[in-house]
């Protein structure tokens, strides 16, 4: 079995929202709870990365066995937490064969969609494997080691997004199928809520 680390990617600052949308309840719950109860109801090796309202957040939710990685270059786009993941592993020498970086805005994915990420990876581990959006690989994605060096030097707020374009004949995509409905404004959550 490979050693893969799950990274929750939630550093951002809401701007669409308008408030910190990590800590918005629903069904009394904070929104990255959600997603950080499945995480670590799965795996040991669980990370969130935090930087806008960081301390907000710490207040509202508490981290059972998922480290924290702070990022304080959140300003710089989504590709600065992944990038900090990575330097984060290889100063403690933390060793991974893969990463499943996942987003805390998306509480409609099923435990079973990231349990079958891993277990495609498991089956290809060379391979990314990765979230289809209409034919584009998105995240929750799961990149193998020999692609760290390139995930800790992306730039801006696009994440992940250039590798995945650039690489289509690494990415198998995910078959199992989930709701991927993201919670970005006021209305996604009205809809989600309805």
């Amino acid at each position: 079995m490979s050693k893969i680390a799950i990274v929750i990617l939630a550093a951002g600052k809401s701007l669409r929202m308008g408030f910190a949308k990590q800590i918005i309840r629903i069904n009394n719950e904070p929104l990255l709870k959600i997603t950080l109860d499945k995480i670590e109801s799965i795996s040991e090796d669980t990370y969130c990365v935090l930087g806008a309202n960081k301390d907000l957040i710490l207040e509202e939710i508490h981290f059972n066995n998922t480290v924290v990685i702070d990022n304080i270059n959140y300003e710089k786009g989504l590709s600065s937490s992944i990038s900090i993941c990575i330097e984060f592993f290889e100063k403690k020498n933390l060793n991974y064969d893969g990463v499943l970086f996942v987003l805390g805005d998306q509480p409609a994915i099923e435990t079973e969609y990231f349990l079958s990420i891993i277990k495609t990876f498991n089956e290809h581990k060379t391979k990314i494997i990765a979230t289809n959006y209409d034919g584009k690989a998105g995240v929750p994605a799961l990149f193998p080691k020999s692609f760290f060096k390139e995930l800790k030097i992306i730039k801006g707020d696009k994440g992940a997004r250039e590798i995945l374009k650039n690489k289509p004949k690494s990415i198998i995509f995910e078959s199992f199928k989930t709701n991927l409905v993201d919670i970005d404004t006021r209305k996604d959550l009205i809809d989600y809520n309805k």
